[in-house]
């Protein structure tokens, strides 16, 4: 037996495949419905421009950033 051969062996599987791939459809999934939703309710709204979907996800990126950054300021209680 040959353990030599196991020791590179650290990946995470098909776990981190499916990770990737659950993290790809909701993020796609998510730019989908903010531009729906921004091209629906924003233009008639606010008289702001139609979205597209590369700036979907970029808004998408930036309230995650957001969210991330306001709930690690408020974990340190109360």
């Amino acid at each position: 037996m040959n353990s030599s051969s196991n020791s590179f062996n650290v990946g995470c599987g098909s776990g981190c495949l499916t990770v990737l791939i659950g993290t790809i459809v909701w993020s796609v999934i998510n730019s989908v419905l903010i531009v729906f939703l921004w091209n629906w309710l924003i233009p008639d709204l606010f008289g702001l421009s139609e979205i597209s979907l590369p700036q979907a996800v970029g808004i998408s990126f930036l309230l995650g950033l957001l969210r991330s950054s306001s709930s690690s300021d408020n974990s340190s209680g109360d």
